[in-house]
């Protein structure tokens, strides 16, 4: 999980600097520098607790259910380029 969060996030930052060039993207660009931000927040907080050796599930649910989201968005998004 970890790592989709992190190649996500990465290919969103490609979309965002290649859609800059396109005059009909219209603010997906912006959006999908937004996404890539979170996932990094995400990334972060997940690995976060994994050092800290939280046992938690409920720590870890918060995150998964915001990145199931969060990805469903992404698909979305992507289809339109």
């Amino acid at each position: 999980m970890m790592d989709d969060v992190l190649r996500k996030g990465a290919d969103a930052r490609k979309h965002s600097i290649s859609l800059q060039t396109v005059e009909y993207s219209g603010d997906l660009c912006q959006k999908m520098m937004d996404f890539s931000s979170k996932m990094e927040k995400i990334y972060n907080h997940l690995r976060q607790l994994v050092v800290r050796k939280v046992s938690d599930p409920a720590m870890f649910e918060k995150h998964f259910e915001i990145v199931q989201e969060k990805f469903q968005w992404f698909e979305k998004a992507e289809a339109q380029i």
